[in-house]
């Protein structure tokens, strides 16, 4: 007889942290419906596991399976870079997170103009929060 794969299905990450003296990050992850599992891995594994499921969640999205936008917590910028790619018609965006997290984007050049008028367009509207 067969064993039956069982798949834990993953509903978050409940909190982290990292070892520095193993170089490690740590994380809490929540399984549905209500188990927690702790995982530990060093950074380079944990670089592949996100490359690999951000690769994952464009299939997805390639089939229609999931939706092109959803609202989520932001994630607040510390650090920001720009650059022409030297090999390319890109330009290299990089945003750091305030966790130390860097993030880096290739953007076609012809999109760069609307995008920069898009951000000051919205950085310049007044916030509504709180007001009737």
């Amino acid at each position: 007889m067969a064993n039956k794969i069982r798949v834990a299905k993953l509903a978050g990450i409940e909190e982290g942290s990292i070892d520095p003296k193993n170089r490690y990050v740590v994380f809490k992850a929540k399984i549905d419906p209500d188990q927690e599992q702790y995982f530990a891995a060093k950074a380079n594994v944990i670089e592949q596991v996100l490359s690999t499921l951000a690769t994952l969640l464009r299939q997805l999205r390639e089939y229609g399976l999931a939706p092109a936008s959803e609202t989520v917590s932001a994630i607040e910028i510390s650090q920001y870079a720009v650059r022409k790619d030297p090999f390319s018609d890109k330009v290299l965006m990089q945003i750091i997170s305030v966790e130390g997290i860097p993030y880096t984007f290739a953007i076609p050049a012809q999109a760069t103009d609307e995008i920069s008028e898009r951000l000051k367009a919205e950085g310049s509207m007044p916030t509504t929060f709180g007001k009737a």
